[in-house]
């Protein structure tokens, strides 16, 4: 499991998510006409062709499972000192990621309302 950290005024927030489930959250775009597909959420009726021009689609470097893992790994790595921290002063807010991306939207909002009702 890995923790995505957002800063919130008085606390810290975290988004709890699987790295399997944000490896397999990459995009691939279009290099004419700029359009993004998202693999599962938003694929090309075709696949590897863009939709709206037909040119094969590209995946960023920095979009490829490896990178996405070695990335994860030294995030985590520098993080969790700071995930501890912010838990043993009871200030760590977190938000499960793993489910759908508007119901990680909704929870968020609620969060962040939550916090600053505080």
């Amino acid at each position: 499991m890995t923790i995505d950290v957002l800063h919130c005024p008085d606390d810290f927030g975290a988004l709890d998510r699987a790295d399997d489930t944000y490896a397999r959250r990459h995009l691939s775009a279009c290099p004419d006409c700029q359009a993004v597909y998202h693999v599962e959420h938003a694929p090309p009726r075709q696949e590897g062709r863009c939709d709206k021009c037909g040119a094969a689609l590209v995946q960023r470097a920095d979009d490829k499972p490896d990178t996405i893992a070695a990335r994860l790994k030294v995030y985590d790595q520098q993080t969790s000192p700071l995930v501890d921290y912010y838990r043993e002063r009871g200030l760590l807010r977190q938000l499960d990621a793993t489910v759908p991306i508007d119901s990680v939207y909704r929870n968020f909002r609620s969060l962040v309302q939550g916090t600053r009702s505080r």
